[in-house]
């Protein structure tokens, strides 16, 4: 099944949350319990095999990944699930915490990367927020691009769209490590058109 990213105004978001540890279940578990009630609708996996099937079963708002699962590891992990779903929203939520995993994440598809331990329920609505706005934002961008394909697409790193309320986020986000705490800015022209705030 496609995916169409989706901002649902009355209705959970659908969360994929990939996570072979049950240990780490609970912490994820407890960070969504402070989170307002009825926010989020969580469906846990513990391989990338069930992943990828439930991903093409079923539309997902986004997927919480982690990169080492019984049959997948590292940033294959993340190319895979990306190859299978290419439009589902994936933050990267592991314990590894490496300037030079997180740019090679970014490149390959992720949203956004979030180190385990360092990570509060704000900052995690953030991301999951944050990486479903990016996500409709560079399918905005593709759609433009077809419409004009001699407009070549610049890309040369990923893109952190900033909007005031997801500043003090971005600081503590992969983008915001890598770029600074204003990362690289979608033009407010797309922003609108997407329907994202400004």
């Amino acid at each position: 099944m496609g995916h169409s990213t989706r901002f649902p105004s009355a209705r959970p978001l659908d969360v994929l949350l990939v996570e072979d540890s049950d240990t780490d279940a609970i912490w994820i578990e407890h960070l969504f319990s402070r989170a307002r009630d009825g926010a989020y609708k969580r469906t846990r996996v513990g391989a990338l095999k069930e992943a990828a099937e439930l991903a093409d079963a079923r539309a997902f708002d986004v997927a919480l990944l982690d990169l080492n699962l019984p049959d997948s590891h590292g940033v294959e992990t993340l190319t895979r699930l990306r190859a299978r779903a290419p439009s589902l929203p994936i933050v990267v939520l592991t314990g590894i915490d490496d300037d030079h995993l997180v740019a090679n994440t970014l490149e390959l598809g992720a949203e956004d990367y979030l180190t385990k331990g360092h990570v509060n329920a704000e900052i995690l609505e953030r991301a999951i927020r944050y990486a479903i706005h990016r996500m409709r934002a560079e399918e905005l961008l593709r759609q433009r691009e077809k419409r004009s394909p001699h407009r070549r697409r610049q890309r040369p790193g990923p893109d952190c769209a900033l909007r005031p309320r997801f500043a003090p986020y971005l600081r503590q986000s992969a983008c915001g490590r890598l770029h600074g705490p204003e990362g690289r800015r979608i033009p407010a022209s797309h922003q609108r058109r997407a329907g994202l705030p400004l």
